[in-house]
C-alpha cells in the first residue's frame, strides 16, 4: 500500500519522472534513481534519508511524514 500511495503523491504533485516502475517493484524498498547531488540535497536541506541512486524504504512512510517526502522530491528532482 505505502508503494501505491507514494506514486500517487508523486503523480498528485505533478513531479517530474515516469514513477510506474516504482509501482511494481516489490520489497520494502523502492529505487527513485535519483543522482548522487540529489540525495545529498534530500539529506542536507530536507532531513529526508535515503541510500545511493535514490533507494527509499517505503515501509517507513506514513500519513504524516508523506506529504514532506514528496514536497522535498519534487524540490531536488525540479530543481
Amino acid at each position: 500500500g505505502n508503494r501505491a500511495v507514494l506514486v500517487e503523491g508523486l503523480v498528485a504533485a505533478d513531479v517530474q519522472g515516469n514513477w510506474d516502475p516504482i509501482r511494481r517493484q516489490r520489497g520494502m524498498f523502492a529505487l527513485l534513481g535519483l543522482s548522487a547531488d540529489q540525495v545529498a540535497r534530500l539529506r542536507d536541506e530536507f532531513a529526508v534519508y535515503v541510500v545511493s541512486r535514490g533507494r527509499i524504504n517505503v515501509a517507513g512512510l506514513t500519513a504524516a511524514n508523506l506529504p514532506h517526502v514528496i514536497a522535498s522530491l519534487k524540490a531536488v528532482i525540479e530543481g
